[in-house]
């Protein structure tokens, strides 16, 4: 992983978000997380540090399945960039999944998200669905993604 080079992978001040897009050759996973305000967007699977997370990797990993229900392993995570958010350090990762390994669902309980597969080809519709910093990751020259 690249790290940055006044923060390293510790954050600023220990704390660190991540996201991690989870995609096929022709789909991504999205959640829709209803925090009781409008509008709802979609966004990619991530979240915050907690006190067991020792890396931004173990961050990951276990948002996505606290997320989405899919198990990933830190060895599938692939490393895209990273951001300073002014009080945290954001880490954006990819991991590509067999089509095998997604499946719709639409409830995940423990957090009330609604889990969302999407075509490749119908993000750009749904740009004004779609969280907007997030959005602007998926056009982000380094996905490779032509939106």
């Amino acid at each position: 992983m690249a790290l940055n080079k006044r923060y390293g992978q510790e954050g600023i001040n220990g704390q660190w978000t991540c996201g991690v897009l989870l995609q096929t050759p022709t789909q991504v996973v999205m959640v829709k997380e209803d925090l009781g305000r409008e509008p709802i967007y979609f966004k990619i699977p991530g979240g915050r540090r907690r006190p067991q997370d020792d890396t931004p990797e173990d961050t990951a990993v276990r948002e996505v399945f606290e997320e989405t229900g899919i198990r990933i392993s830190p060895d599938e995570l692939d490393y895209v960039l990273q951001q300073n958010r002014r009080n945290h350090l954001y880490h954006f990762y990819t991991v590509n999944l067999g089509e095998d390994r997604i499946k719709e669902r639409y409830t995940v309980a423990k957090n009330c998200e609604q889990v969302h597969v999407l075509a490749r080809d119908d993000l750009k519709n749904k740009k004004p669905e779609i969280l907007p910093h997030h959005f602007e990751l998926l056009e982000s020259r380094r996905l490779g993604l032509t939106l």
